[in-house]
């Protein structure tokens, strides 16, 4: 095992390095972003990765997920099972297992079972429904949804204590280390779902305009019951426009129409450049979650790849919450 990840190990320790091989990871939803975030934590040596996917896998789904292949369609595979195999040649030493379910099947005891759980594809009453069961057992949180060009990132580490390697050289040129202890609050997805907009924190002063759109077509498409809008469902559209509004102290002019309309229509969509991209800063924070070194992102990323560039945008903690064991 030493040997498999020496390299990482130089790069974050053994000890983070155990931390992974001992973490149970969940990931409720297998299109083609789920799958690169799943690759990345099961080469990293995760010690265990479930998949959770009933939907059947069709022709559709081989452009992003290059784990299945034609043969899974016409067996009738689940997106799950039609990924288990691969992933697990990649590293034997990571347990790469499919179960059956989705998001409306995760209980208290399923939840408390794993480490971390990341939902993708999920309506947004399940993401609520699920983040608040995580929070309830400690357990970090994440929700990853792509819309073609376009994605968004949720994540919930609950109370999170993290360290952080600060280097220095001192006055004779040699090199010193300081480890820093840090801790982040991170507010529930039912917090920043009430949140006022207009307080988001932000490293640059405007919010961007992607964070609106994805906003508005995720509220349409629970009110559709699951669909994402297309023709004809304007209606559905702007009434979830006036319903965030209302919630979050904005104007309707924050809302790009034509950005909506093209979120929309590529709602549920994988493009694989958006899938490598974000997967891996999923993946990389899900590592960060797991093995406790260094600063995960708090606490929303919206992606733009229109031209390439993501944004972090802060929703400040209202509330309490339970502070996450280092030691499993």
């Amino acid at each position: 095992t030493v040997r498999q990840y020496d390299r990482q190990i130089r790069l974050w320790g053994l000890d983070a390095q155990q931390r992974m091989g001992k973490a149970k990871v969940l990931m409720c939803g297998v299109k083609g972003l789920a799958v690169e975030i799943a690759k990345n934590i099961v080469l990293a040596g995760v010690g265990e990765v479930v998949l959770m996917d009933d939907g059947v896998l069709v022709e559709e789904d081989l452009g992003a997920n290059y784990f299945a292949i034609m043969e899974d369609v016409d067996q009738k595979r689940t997106r799950a099972e039609a990924s288990v195999a691969k992933l697990q040649e990649l590293n034997p030493l990571s347990g790469v297992t499919a179960a059956p379910g989705g998001p409306s099947s995760l209980t208290d005891v399923t939840i408390k079972a794993y480490h971390v759980v990341c939902l993708s594809g999920a309506t947004n009453t399940e993401r609520l429904r699920v983040d608040a069961l995580c929070r309830k057992h400690s357990v970090s949180f994440f929700s990853a949804d792509s819309f073609g060009l376009f994605a968004s990132v949720f994540i919930d580490l609950g109370k999170h204590s993290y360290t952080v390697e600060i280097k220095s050289k001192a006055d004779d040129a040699t090199q010193q280390t300081k480890v820093e202890q840090h801790e982040l609050v991170y507010p529930s997805l039912e917090e920043a779902g009430k949140a006022d907009w207009t307080k988001i924190q932000l490293p640059t002063k405007r919010v961007n305009p992607v964070f609106y759109a994805v906003q508005a077509v995720q509220h349409a498409h629970d009110a559709l019951g699951g669909r994402f809008p297309g023709e004809g469902d304007a209606e559905a559209l702007a009434g979830a426009k006036k319903r965030l509004c209302a919630l979050h102290s904005v104007e309707e002019g924050v809302f790009d129409e034509g950005l909506v309309s093209m979120v929309a229509a590529q709602g549920g969509g994988d493009l694989n450049a958006v899938c490598s991209m974000v997967g891996g800063l999923v993946a990389d924070n899900i590592l960060k979650a797991i093995s406790c070194k260094e600063e995960p992102v708090a606490n929303h990323f919206v992606f733009d790849g229109r031209n390439g560039s993501g944004t972090v945008n802060l929703f400040p903690a209202q509330g309490k919450c339970a502070k996450r064991p280092l030691d499993w």
